[in-house]
């Protein structure tokens, strides 16, 4: 019974290796809308603030950014969204240093919370303010707790407090 055995390996593939048929990738467009699915690499598809696909990922899941600016009026944060070794939970820049997040706040940027093997890569991130003591006291890239995160190919410039944070 040849159906049988292919029905067993699936089911066995299926059990040993769920993140594999899981996984999903989501999509980040300044033009786009938070009342999106995030699903589509288009304006119409997209998401538009990196909080609302942030919260859109689950472990092990990718976050495409289109180039262009995306203002942070509060941290972004990514928390409890560990994935594997072999499959991280990935943010990266369609265009490396094309993608500008815009820190608008006293704390941060982009924020890892325990979350472990996390990938984000190729991302420019700034301060609105870089000149104002009052207003600037951002960390562009920050991970709390969390292990195996790689900080690759990220330009991060004009934060008061640091660039590159790990706690």
């Amino acid at each position: 019974m040849p159906g049988f055995r292919t029905l067993s390996l699936l089911i066995t593939l299926f059990l040993a290796c769920p993140t594999l048929l899981t996984a999903t990738t989501y999509y980040l467009h300044p033009q786009g809308d938070d009342a999106n699915t995030g699903l589509g690499k288009s304006k119409r598809k997209a998401f538009a603030t990196v909080q609302r696909a942030l919260d859109a990922l689950a472990g092990g899941d990718v976050l495409i950014l289109a180039p262009g600016d995306y203002l942070l009026p509060d941290v972004a944060r990514l928390r409890d969204r560990s994935g594997t070794a072999e499959r991280p939970t990935t943010i990266i820049a369609r265009k490396p240093w094309q993608t500008n997040l815009i820190i608008e706040n006293k704390k941060g940027g982009l924020w890892i919370h325990d979350s472990h093997h996390v990938l984000v890569e190729g991302l420019r991130i700034r301060h609105a303010y870089p000149d104002d003591p009052e207003k600037n006291w951002a960390t562009g890239l920050q991970a709390f707790d969390s292990d195996y995160v790689t900080f690759r190919n990220n330009y991060v410039q004009d934060c008061g407090c640091g660039g590159i944070s790990f706690r």
